[in-house]
């Protein structure tokens, strides 16, 4: 009876668990690499974001792992679709919380994930600050790899004074840090 149970059982949770699975192994997929220099970045580890997007599911992805030059994502149309789309809706989250600190603060984003423009203060509390810089550059440069199959990926990030539109720093990303302070925000207030 045990070598009935077993197969039958071993047959039901595949089926159960893996009918999306060979769905989506019935659709052409595609290699995409997230390079270590994204991960340097996001200050995150590579087999902690492989078992981010293995727990994330069928829907989002087909395998992951590590690889010597980051993670290896395998995908399919819909699995890149859905991926792109759930961090264009963590962005607009981040852009959302931003925006309704103040009314003068502003947000904009460029279609091709290489641009992001932010108008604010020196009153905008420095969590808040990275939350949102971070979150969205973060977020910006993974959809620009997955969108373009590229690991060369950066963000330009501009911030500008919310109150004359001048600048206080102008830096892309991952190849420069994101610094500026008192004295930048000052000399934004000069002619």
């Amino acid at each position: 009876m045990k070598r009935i149970f077993l197969p039958i059982i071993l047959v039901i949770c595949c089926v159960l668990s893996g009918c999306s699975h060979s769905q989506q192994n019935s659709s052409k997929t595609e290699i995409y690499i997230i390079p270590n220099s994204y991960f340097e970045f996001t200050g995150s580890e590579v087999d902690e974001a492989v078992e981010s997007c293995l727990e994330l599911g069928d829907d989002f992805c087909t395998t992951a792992k590590v690889i010597p030059d980051g993670m290896q994502l395998e995908l399919t149309d819909e699995q890149l679709n859905n991926l792109v789309q759930r961090n264009d809706n963590f962005v607009d989250e981040l852009v959302n919380q931003f925006t309704s600190s103040n009314n003068m603060y502003k947000c904009v984003l460029d279609d091709s994930y290489k641009k992001l423009t932010l108008y604010f203060d020196e009153n905008l509390s420095s969590t808040i600050q990275v939350k949102t810089i971070l979150g969205i550059a973060s977020n910006y440069g993974m959809n620009y790899m997955l969108l373009n199959n590229a690991t060369d990926w950066n963000v330009q990030i501009d911030i500008l004074n919310c109150h004359n539109g001048k600048p206080v720093v102008s830096v892309n990303i991952p190849n420069e840090d994101i610094s500026y302070g008192a004295k930048e925000w000052e000399e934004s207030y000069n002619d």
